[in-house]
């Protein structure tokens, strides 16, 4: 693709305010002088970001009139925010907020006439890949779960409402990893204690990505030009197994690598049980089959698209972040 000169974010609308990426978005867009109007649930979270300059709008991507007036002034859209589980929520919940949801802000964004509308999905929605080769943003989509269906459904509707009416760009992040994210500190925090249980052989890959390095891939997105109605697989520099992903953390943490393994099978049936006999309500299950993707999906994606279009390569391998982000989650232990 030929280069083009970039454009400038002058003003975003960042969903998931309180969210991990959100969060780490912000700081970065802030830190450009970026004025950022940021969506969020609970207002009384927001202090800090509310004292930085962020005009903060209360709402939920399930309420559709939430977005009514709020983009315009925007142009650029940074759209972060879902609802990821667990699996037995029902898929009414999923659909609402990650479809219906992403429709309705894509309608605003249309009538207030954003300029480009960056959507985070997920690279869940490929299924990861069948013969351990990288998948590539042209491959298949094989959505597993309720959440990944309704991202997939989400990334549809970006096209349908987008296309000729504003440029938009689809994100797809592997696992994130970073000091603030909740599922990365409960990791560590297991393999710090000796308590984490390895699933089947755990021979499959993962391709986490530092969330630093996401935040630059989805600044790419927002203001590289030529690159509207492209979508793209942001991941670490390369593919690692999961057992060894475990055994890295547990150096970084000076720790023995965890060694005890439950067979896939009965891992299966104990996830299908707690997903049958446990209250819908539960935020949280003790097994269920999205985490069994964790062990069982091979996550290696191809990067090269995003080297050629948006000039990005994620910096950071997985040892040496994973030993930075023990040294940091240190820190925040010892201050509390």
């Amino acid at each position: 693709m030929d280069k083009q000169p970039g454009r400038i974010v002058k003003s975003a609308f960042v969903t998931g305010a309180t969210g991990f990426v959100g969060l780490h978005l912000i700081d970065s867009l802030l830190n450009r002088n970026v004025q950022v109007r940021a969506l969020t649930r609970d207002i009384a979270r927001c202090n800090q970001l509310r004292d930085r300059g962020v005009e903060l709008v209360c709402g939920d991507l399930s309420e559709p009139q939430v977005f009514e007036n709020c983009l315009q002034g925007i142009d650029t859209v940074f759209h972060t925010a879902a609802i990821m589980g667990p699996p037995t929520l029902p898929w009414e919940l999923f659909r609402s907020v990650n479809a219906d949801g992403t429709r309705s802000l894509m309608r605003d964004a249309v009538r207030a006439g954003v300029a480009r509308f960056v959507h985070v999905s997920t690279v869940a929605v490929t299924g990861g890949s069948s013969d351990g080769r990288p998948v590539s943003e042209d491959g298949k989509l094989d959505p597993r779960g309720r959440y990944a269906l309704s991202k997939l459904e989400a990334e549809q509707i970006v096209k349908e409402e987008g296309d000729g009416r504003l440029g938009w760009v689809i994100a797809r992040p592997t696992w994130v990893y970073g000091a603030r994210s909740p599922s990365t500190v409960k990791l560590f925090g297991l393999i710090a204690q000796r308590r984490m249980v390895l699933i089947g052989n755990a021979a499959n890959e993962n391709q986490p990505i530092a969330v630093d390095d996401l935040i630059e891939a989805l600044l790419q997105c927002g203001t590289c030009a030529g690159v509207e109605s492209r979508t793209y697989h942001l991941a670490g520099p390369r593919p690692i197994r999961t057992s060894d992903m475990c055994a890295s953390i547990a150096r970084a943490m000076g720790v023995a690598a965890p060694h005890i393994r439950i067979p896939m099978a009965l891992a299966r049936m104990a996830a299908a049980v707690c997903e049958t006999c446990l209250p819908v309500s539960m935020r949280k299950l003790p097994i269920d089959s999205q985490k069994l993707e964790f062990f069982r999906a091979r996550h290696t994606y191809s990067l090269e698209r995003a080297a050629a279009e948006l000039a990005w390569r994620p910096a950071t391998e997985f040892e040496p972040g994973a030993r930075a982000l023990a040294a940091e989650l240190a820190v925040r232990s010892a201050r509390q």
